[in-house]
């Protein structure tokens, strides 16, 4: 079985934590690896509410619809559930190359080489 994971590498942009906003632009991310072009965000983090290298953007809006959606799902999709006001996340980039299985071991298996980055970013939609 193979599967070497892909080169490390790290978050070069944004540095520090940023604060995106919801009328603001978005948000440049360098990757410090030319072969991070394949990596994809997830993010994790906590949401309030308020009741009154390559070439990636995280667009607000997107941010915004994304959380705004999580959060009425976590609410029984109770479509009168405030819209997030601002989120603390941590986005972790995660590069994945697939390798090969020996088709003596198992023909069904397959094996991934994984490599991430973290960054943490604060969403403010009041903004």
């Amino acid at each position: 079985m193979t599967c070497p994971p892909p080169p490390g590498f790290a978050v070069l942009q944004p540095t520090g934590t940023p604060l995106l906003t919801r009328s603001g632009a978005a948000l440049p991310v360098r990757l410090s690896q030319s072969t991070a072009a394949m990596a994809s965000p997830t993010a994790r983090g906590s949401r309030s509410r308020s009741f009154a290298l390559g070439g990636y953007r995280l667009d607000p809006a997107l941010v915004d619809a994304s959380h705004t959606e999580r959060s009425r799902s976590l609410n029984n999709n109770d479509t009168r559930t405030p819209a997030v006001t601002r989120c603390d996340l941590v986005v972790t980039w995660t590069q994945e190359l697939v390798g090969t299985t020996p088709a003596t071991i198992n023909r069904h298996g397959v094996m991934r080489g994984r490599r991430t980055a973290t960054d943490c970013l604060t969403y403010d939609a009041r903004l």
